[in-house]
């Protein structure tokens, strides 16, 4: 039986981590560099939905929170000889306070996901970042939105930005 919590794959939008040059740092326009964040700040406010693009962090110490809150919620568990609707019974009756009561009372198996392994290479580009000279992003990207999508490719590919997240 596998258990699998969290993310659900949007094909309206792709999640970024981003690391973007401080102005002091960057030998493009710096009007480029303001005008990208000022882009993403501008689509973020008032929304919280996955269909726009939005931030959903700023700062390494929140990035770091998020990858590893998106780390453990998408977690994938084996819990042979169970089936699912039994461990599903297990989960929800309140027996097992937390999964990992029921993973120790199951001798559940944890399965590291290509997700995952995606997830921990982020984690440790994010934490190897100066915020000195670096602002970090996390950010759903609506596919729609050419604009920031734009905006991001020239800082790109002028060595003001790099993905830390999001493509391959």
């Amino acid at each position: 039986m596998k258990i699998r919590n969290g993310f659900v794959s949007n094909s309206s939008s792709s999640s970024f981590i981003v690391k973007v040059k401080k102005p002091g740092f960057c030998k493009t326009d710096i009007g480029k560099i303001i005008g990208f964040l000022s882009l993403l700040e501008t689509a973020s406010f008032g929304r919280d939905d996955s269909e726009e693009t939005h931030i959903i962090a700023s700062k390494k110490e929140f990035v770091l929170e998020k990858i590893d809150r998106d780390i453990d919620e998408n977690k994938q568990y084996y819990a042979p000889g169970f089936s699912d609707l039994e461990v599903r019974r297990m989960i929800y009756s309140g027996e097992y306070k937390d999964i990992e009561s029921l993973k120790n009372a199951l001798k559940v198996e944890e399965n590291v996901s290509e997700f995952e392994r995606e997830l921990l290479k982020a984690k440790e580009k994010v934490e190897e970042v100066n915020e000195d000279k670096f602002d970090i992003i996390f950010f759903e990207l609506s596919y729609h939105d050419e604009v920031i999508n734009n905006a991001m490719n020239f800082l790109e590919e002028n060595k003001e930005l790099e993905v830390l997240y999001g493509r391959n």
